[in-house]
């Protein structure tokens, strides 16, 4: 994924204005949430930010302690997605419900725009 793609950009910002909103939503403030889920408010602060990614595991003990499922944080809430997206959405929930099946780790990567440029070919 490439970070300078605008259909990217709303994403993130959509998934992080969910996730503030699911916290507030839950009468829960940062460092409440932070505590009930064993981590520092720092490591909240930064996921709600973006500046840290959350891996599948994370996500999902955040969504229960907030009583949301996970894919209230995926969806996307455009009134009309292309239908890119809707595919992007499908894979993405598609690839989470297997690896919740098999336990193994997901994690949800940001890609490093040094690293996209030394690698044309993403």
């Amino acid at each position: 994924m490439n970070k300078g793609d605008r259909a990217y950009q709303r994403a993130c910002q959509a998934f992080l204005k969910r996730l503030v909103q699911a916290r507030h939503d839950a009468g829960l403030l940062q460092e409440d949430a932070s505590k009930a889920l064993g981590k520092s408010r720092n490591f909240l602060s930064k996921c709600e930010l973006g500046e840290r990614r959350l891996d599948v595991i994370e996500l999902q003990q955040i969504a229960k302690l907030y009583g949301k499922t996970v894919t209230h944080f995926l969806d996307e809430d455009q009134p009309s997605p292309s239908l890119l997206s809707l595919h992007r959405l499908g894979l993405l929930q598609s690839c989470i419900h297997q690896c919740l099946q098999e336990r193994r780790p997901v994690v949800f990567a940001q890609e490093d725009p040094a690293a996209a440029h030394q690698n044309p070919s993403r």
